[in-house]
């Protein structure tokens, strides 16, 4: 997944591996954002059979992390639309070693 945009005058990149799912172990396989868009909360639901710790980034249309959670267990995890104000955001859930998913989220 690659997100580029401006910010200060500079152009900024993010790149990260994008998991195939093949001869891995804890792939997410199912995600959903309800509801999305939103203004209060959303809820990131994702497939966690094993139970193994992820961690989620939100980036800015720009591409510029502005939220981050650590050490997510269980399943799911609310997302405070007031923290991030209104606009389009991008987030990736990753565990330990790889980027499993990402998505688009939006504010209104």
């Amino acid at each position: 997944m690659y997100v580029t945009g401006m910010y200060n005058g500079k152009i900024h990149k993010i790149k990260d591996k994008l998991n195939t799912g093949i001869g891995e172990k804890n792939v997410v396989t199912t995600c959903s954002v309800s509801p999305n868009p939103f203004s209060e909360f959303a809820t990131i639901t994702f497939g966690n059979k094993n139970n193994s710790l992820h961690s989620l980034q939100i980036y800015s249309i720009l591409g510029v992390k502005v939220n981050e959670f650590n050490n997510i267990g269980g399943n799911k995890i609310q997302i405070d639309g007031a923290q991030l104000g209104k606009g389009i955001y991008f987030y990736s859930l990753s565990n330990e070693a790889n980027l499993l998913l990402s998505g688009k989220l939006i504010v209104n």
